[in-house]
């Protein structure tokens, strides 16, 4: 039986993560070396489970001596967010490691953004590892224009069993004809998301009965405050930015309103985000050549619009959506966003 490890960094779903692998798999088999400067003592319930321990700095632990005797125990290491230069280092120093190294990009951390030195170094690993894993199969593309890899190519979401439990009591809201149409931009303060130019898009609607929101509690400070005050000179009063952090339920019954979502990111961000919506009968916007755009109607074959279509749209083309269309959204979710489904991409990562 393999002995994997994982080595992963403290994100807000590391926990869910590790309760999944825990839960589904044979927890013998797997070990999770957790990393990252955002611990606090006794936040973390994962830290109860024999199988994980906890490293403030990988760069550290991956220096000790002793932890080459540990790798060598195992038959599959995966590290989870290819960001960190050290890491990258330390295997292209001890490359015996690379024919039983998985990596397991997040997105960004696919560009090779470091020193020059650094970038050779990582170009290296990505080129010769045993296998590198993307979040969506339109990922692969921008791996193999960077990298000329040898590796296996696969890819696999992150479960989150806890956000499916929430929704199963959730009902598509029933909406009247004078209700307020919710539309949600992004849902994070980050550039790619084109929050700007959206709301300029969407003003011609601003003496509608609309209120607009706007995830920025996290992401970049200044640039949430230009899109802040863009969105108050538009709609003034009908533009709402969610600045604090909601509890997960919380913030759940706030997509349960939203009529309308516009991401205009060209890469994959917002997955989850987006699973909910839809799963709560959202009508979604995507940029039109997006990955998004192309994963959820292609791959998924969900109904999705571009941005684009918004430009020749009178106001009750933006947000008309039959029941029928949100029920077959609904179910396609559904189809590929479960525990089975995740289940049997995970395994054919271990299986490498």
């Amino acid at each position: 039986m393999k002995k994997i490890l994982h080595i992963f960094r403290v994100e807000k779903f590391t926990e869910e993560f590790i309760n999944f692998i825990n839960n589904n798999f044979y927890k013998e088999s797997h070990f999770f070396w957790i990393h990252g400067d955002k611990f606090l003592e006794g936040e973390y319930g994962y830290l109860k489970y024999s199988n994980v321990e906890y490293f403030p700095q990988i760069d550290i632990k991956l220096r000790k001596e002793f932890t080459k005797v540990q790798l060598d125990k195992f038959d599959l290491i995966i590290y989870h967010w290819v960001i960190d230069n050290s890491v990258m280092e330390f295997f292209f120093d001890n490359k015996k490691y690379l024919k039983k190294l998985v990596l397991y990009f997040w997105g960004g951390d696919k560009k090779l953004t470091g020193k020059w030195m650094d970038n050779i170094k990582k170009r290296f690993v990505v080129n010769n590892a045993v296998g590198l894993v993307t979040i969506i199969p339109e990922e692969i593309k921008d791996i193999l224009a960077a990298y000329r890899p040898k590796g296996k190519l696969l890819y696999a979401m992150y479960d989150n069993e806890k956000m499916r439990n929430a929704l199963v009591n959730m009902e598509v809201l029933k909406r009247g004809e004078n209700d307020t149409i919710n539309i949600q931009i992004g849902n994070s303060a980050y550039p790619e998301f084109n929050h700007i130019n959206i709301l300029k898009l969407l003003s011609k609607y601003k003496k509608e009965n609309i209120k607009i929101y706007v995830p920025l509690s996290y992401g970049i400070t200044e640039y949430a405050k230009q899109v802040i005050d863009v969105g108050i000179k538009i709609f003034g009063e009908k533009f709402v930015a969610l600045q604090e952090f909601i509890p997960s339920q919380e913030y759940y019954s706030v997509l349960q309103k939203m009529d309308v979502v516009i991401m205009d990111v060209e890469k994959q961000h917002a997955l989850g985000n987006i699973f909910v919506l839809m799963e709560l009968g959202c009508k979604v916007y995507f940029c039109k050549n997006s990955m998004l755009h192309h994963f959820f109607s292609k791959e998924m074959q969900c109904i999705v619009y571009s941005t684009e279509q918004i430009r020749g749209m009178v106001f009750k083309e933006l947000f008309e959506f039959s029941d029928a269309k949100k029920q077959y959204n609904r179910k396609k979710i559904r189809e590929n966003w479960n525990k089975n489904a995740y289940v049997i991409k995970w395994q054919e990562i271990f299986d490498i």
